[in-house]
């Protein structure tokens, strides 16, 4: 059961040897799940907020697919929206999930052909 409104504390103190990078968030509403990453903090502090489903979890290095932007677990046409949308609106804000996807230490267009080349290849 939730309770919107209340306010709900979060911090992460297991250490099990992976890099901490902060936090997945998955929120359900009218039946949709939208998935983001929160960073920066190992605590989180918050008012519940109104919805049928909150997922929380602590995101690790070891546990990010390369190319899985929306951090759902999976790498479809979704992260290449997602990555095209941030390549449109970062503002120069950086993410805690790196999205050059080519590793050529530039995040463009070609990262966006190369997750699509790589999604096609998996079907």
């Amino acid at each position: 059961m939730y309770y919107p409104g209340r306010n709900v504390h979060i911090s992460m103190t297991d250490d099990n040897g992976d890099e901490f990078l902060g936090w997945r968030l998955g929120l359900t509403y009218n039946g949709v799940t939208v998935y983001s990453e929160l960073t920066g903090t190992n605590e989180l502090d918050f008012a519940m907020p109104e919805c049928e489903e909150l997922k929380i979890e602590p995101l690790f290095s070891k546990n990010i697919k390369p190319g899985d932007f929306n951090c759902d677990g999976r790498v479809n046409v979704i992260d290449v929206i997602v990555l095209i949308n941030e390549l449109l609106n970062s503002h120069g804000r950086q993410s805690v999930i790196s999205r050059d996807f080519n590793h050529d230490e530039k995040v463009n267009v070609l990262d966006v052909m190369d997750l699509i080349y790589e999604i096609l290849d998996n079907m």
